[in-house]
């Protein structure tokens, strides 16, 4: 059967002319209630102020003096469809947003057939890429942008989890660039730091102190808590190491006291500290944290032998160094979240 009404009822329509007995302007918008084909093809249209809070019927309305708004708007949302199909973006940009701005509801229809078309096999790459197609269409469409984060979120806890820290480090910080809602920039920030604590747990065990420092530092930053606290103070301890190796106690003593500042008072890091400081000179300074040392563990032989060797002021090749039992906190889980519903 051919169609040849003009609208059908619930269709959006926008009046060609005045209607003056029924209160109604030339380019008002309203809904289609009823529509009819008898004694000639008219409609009853409803006008509801911006308010909400009142309306207007006109009656009678003949199909010269509507445009049906709803009908344009489809075929712009459905060429724009089929263009994305054929992968031919500008010309689906295009049609999209000319059906948004008709309809703006038709955002909510393409972020829903994106979203159940990649969350249920986890294509996050492909989710982004769509959705960073889809938020220019209709900026003010916060729940496109707060699944963008999202996405951003879990994908790079995807990378994380098959090793690729790098690449998930900069996936977390896409996600805080974009408007998240604040449970997931919390989230985030926490997959960050975990994701640095990674990163310095790989440059440690390949010897490189510096870096496994800096990484531990960001981890810190962007979570404060205690395990972060604990591993930083530790790296710290393995950085006085690695400087005191290299015969720069000036460096080495610095290191150490970040260590004690950050929370670690270990014999080791006092003695250490204390050889550190009786290489630079400072003697008394040295006999003070061999004290402390022996302080937390009494009689111990390395600890007694340096205090010694400090009092008689003997050559700085003589002190010996302790080394930690400690080991850094083990890498928890990353979050991941799920998209927030199509309203």
């Amino acid at each position: 059967m051919i169609e040849t009404r003009k609208a059908h009822e619930l269709d959006i329509v926008e009046v060609n002319e005045d209607l003056p007995e029924f209160g109604v302007r030339r380019g008002e918008r309203g809904t289609v209630v009823e529509a009819f084909d008898y004694p000639e093809e008219a409609y009853v249209v409803e006008f509801i102020d911006d308010a909400g809070s009142t309306s207007r019927l006109a009656y009678g309305v003949t199909p010269e003096k509507l445009t049906n708004i709803d009908a344009i708007a489809r075929e712009h949302y459905m060429q724009g469809m089929r263009s994305l199909e054929r992968g031919d973006y500008v010309s689906a940009a295009r049609q999209l947003k000319q059906a948004i701005g008709l309809i703006p509801s038709y955002i909510r229809g393409l972020h829903e057939s994106l979203r159940q078309a990649f969350v249920p096999t986890e294509d996050w790459a492909s989710l982004i890429t769509a959705l960073e197609f889809v938020i220019p269409l209709d900026p003010n469409y916060l729940i496109a942008k707060h699944n963008l984060a999202i996405a951003f979120l879990n994908h790079g806890a995807q990378l994380a989890n098959k090793g690729k820290y790098s690449d998930a480090l900069q996936l977390f910080q896409s996600a805080l660039r974009v408007e998240a809602q604040k449970e997931v920039a919390s989230l985030t920030t926490d997959n960050i730091s975990t994701t640095h604590r990674a990163l310095a747990i790989s440059a440690y065990k390949a010897n490189d102190m510096l870096l496994a420092c800096k990484h531990f530092e960001a981890a810190y930053i962007f979570k404060g808590d205690r395990r972060t606290r604990e591993d930083l103070a530790l790296i710290y301890f393995y950085v006085g190491d690695y400087y005191l190796n290299k015969n720069d106690a000036n460096s080495a003593a610095t290191y150490y006291q970040w260590a004690q500042d950050t929370g670690l008072t270990t014999p080791e890091v006092l003695n250490n500290h204390g050889v550190a400081l009786a290489v630079k000179g400072d003697v008394n300074g040295a006999i003070v944290l061999f004290e402390m040392a022996l302080g937390i563990t009494p009689n111990d032989e390395t600890l007694e032998a340096n205090l010694q060797r400090a009092t008689d002021k003997r050559s700085a090749s003589e002190f010996v160094k302790e080394q930690t039992q400690a080991n850094f906190n083990p890498i928890p889980p990353l979050h991941v979240a799920a998209l927030s519903a199509t309203v």
